[in-house]
């Protein structure tokens, strides 16, 4: 999963913040999103993990890709999306994952 993030806060050496952009700014809130996708289901696998990002992102004009990105991470489909799957192998809820 790229993460090369825009107009991300990030904080000064010198005090304050600013407005920064770049994959090592992003790894952090990106890293973060796995994390709380990882804690509402812990039986994910990291395929399942990227595919649960790369189709709750909301994804860039003219469409995402692993080269550009997959769009904007939204943390909040993306926890909801990570339910455990219940028993019997249907997965109800919204949208379409590739588990």
């Amino acid at each position: 999963m790229p993460a090369p993030g825009a107009g991300l806060a990030s904080a000064k050496s010198t005090g304050g913040c600013e407005r920064v952009d770049g994959t090592s700014p992003a790894c952090a809130p990106a890293a973060g999103v796995v994390t709380l996708v990882r804690a509402r289901n812990p039986e994910l696998t990291p395929a399942q993990v990227n595919d649960v990002l790369t189709t709750t992102a909301h994804p860039p004009v003219g469409g995402g890709s692993a080269l550009p990105g997959y769009g904007a991470i939204d943390a909040d489909a993306a926890v909801r999306a990570a339910f455990p799957p219940p028993r019997g192998g249907c997965f109800p809820g919204r949208g379409t994952f590739r588990f």
